[in-house]
C-alpha cells in the first residue's frame, strides 16, 4: 500500500538510535515531518515547546527518566494544551513483560507493538489514525 503523511507531524521516542533512526527514515520516506527525541523528559518538553502540535506520538515504552505510557498519561493531563486528550499515541517494546496493557489502556494508546516491529504493520497503523 502507498501510504502518504505529507503535512502530519509525528513525535517519535526511543532510547535507542539505531530504531530511532529506522523509523524516524521510514516515517520520512512517507512524507511524514518527524521530531525524534531520546527519553521520556524529552517527550514532555517537547510537547509542551511545540504546544501540542503533532498528529501522533510513537512512543518506546522503556526510556530513560519516564516510560512511554507514563509519558501518555502526562501528555493526556495537560489541560492548556488543546488535544492532548485525543492525540493517538503508538508504543512500541521489546520488553513484552514491562508492556502494561490496562495501564496503556488508561493513558489512551491506540495501538502497541511488540519489537522487532515489521515496517508495513507501523505504516498501517499510523495510516489508520492520522
Amino acid at each position: 500500500m502507498d501510504y502518504n503523511f505529507t503535512g502530519k507531524r509525528i513525535l517519535l521516542a526511543d532510547d535507542d538510535e539505531i530504531n530511532l533512526a529506522i523509523f524516524e527514515k521510514l516515517l520520512r520516506d512517507h512524507g511524514a515531518e518527524v521530531v525524534s527525541v531520546r527519553d521520556g523528559s524529552e517527550v514532555m518538553d517537547t510537547y509542551r515547546d511545540e504546544h501540542g502540535k503533532f498528529d501522533m506520538l510513537i512512543l518506546d515504552v522503556v526510556m530513560p527518566k519516564m516510560g512511554g505510557i507514563d509519558v501518555a498519561l502526562n501528555i493526556r493531563s495537560i489541560d492548556a494544551i488543546p488535544g492532548a486528550m485525543d492525540v493517538p499515541i503508538i508504543t512500541m517494546t521489546a520488553h513484552k513483560k514491562r508492556f502494561k496493557p490496562l495501564k496503556a489502556e488508561l493513558a489512551g494508546i491506540v495501538s502497541h507493538f511488540d519489537k522487532p516491529v515489521e515496517p508495513e504493520d507501523l505504516l498501517s497503523e499510523v495510516a489508520k489514525y492520522i
